[in-house]
C-alpha cells in the first residue's frame, strides 16, 4: 500500500473489517506480514480472516526487486485473481476459496 508500515497497519485494520472486498494485497515481506498478523489477533480480528490478506503481493518466484518487475508479478497475481473470481461466481464468492486458487 504505502511505504509507511504505520499507515499499512491502520488501512489494513479498517480493511479487515469489511466483508465486501475480493481482494487485499499487502506490500512487504513474510516479516512484515507476520508482525502484522500478530497486531491483528491482538486487536481482535479472528486468525481464520488472516489468510484473506496476500503479503507479499505479486506471483512467486518473480525474485527481481525493479519497481517494473514488481508491477509485473503484481499485475499478474491481480489478473489471476480477476478471472478466478470470475470462475466462481462474484459477488458471491468465498474470498479464501478466491485467493488460495489464484495463488496456484
Amino acid at each position: 500500500m504505502t511505504h509507511d508500515h504505520s499507515l499499512d497497519f491502520s488501512l489494513t485494520q479498517r480493511i479487515m473489517r469489511r466483508e465486501d472486498f475480493a481482494y487485499f494485497g499487502l506490500i512487504g515481506s513474510k516479516t512484515k506480514r507476520v508482525k502484522f498478523e500478530r497486531r491483528l489477533i491482538e486487536r481482535g480480528v479472528a486468525a481464520d480472516r488472516l489468510p484473506e490478506i496476500t503479503c507479499p503481493i505479486g506471483v512467486e518466484g518473480i525474485v527481481d526487486k525493479a519497481p517494473w518487475s514488481i508491477a509485473l508479478a503484481v499485475t499478474a497475481q491481480l489478473l489471476r485473481v480477476r478471472e478466478m473470481t470470475a470462475r466462481m461466481g462474484a459477488p458471491s464468492m468465498n474470498r479464501s476459496r478466491v485467493l488460495t486458487a489464484a495463488a496456484r
